[in-house]
């Protein structure tokens, strides 16, 4: 009888330790995880930003992509132009010789009647 009271005494102080000690893990356990969850989202918010910290990164990222894109429609637009805007600097640049030519033939005509006009008249006495 003895032998059965000692094992069912230990069977009784086993599960009341077992029970004890489970729920002093789980709550220990739980307060680990939830530190861990703690440091994990201070790490993501301060070390690595994930997009629900970071939109202020994310806004500058589209932005350097905005930025990239006009640049790159600028340089085509550019290179389509430059002949044509070339060819009519060249353009510009002979009508303004071609008005100069003509201003300096005109006032010649005008400086020439006055002449030939003032010889016309002596003649004419």
């Amino acid at each position: 009888m003895d032998g059965i009271k000692v094992a069912f005494h230990t069977s009784i102080y086993g599960m009341i330790f077992s029970l004890t000690f489970n729920l002093i893990f789980k709550s220990v356990l739980e307060q680990a995880y939830h530190k861990l969850d703690g440091f994990i989202s201070e790490f993501k918010r301060y070390v690595k930003p994930d997009a629900a910290y970071d939109n202020g990164n994310l806004e500058l990222d589209f932005q350097k992509k905005q930025l990239e894109a006009m640049l790159a429609t600028q340089k085509a637009i550019e290179e389509k132009l430059l002949p044509y805007l070339r060819a009519m600097g060249e353009n510009i640049e002979d009508i303004r010789t071609l008005t100069r030519d003509q201003n300096d033939i005109f006032r010649g005509r005008i400086n020439r009647p006055r002449a030939i006009g003032v010889n016309s008249g002596e003649d004419r006495s």
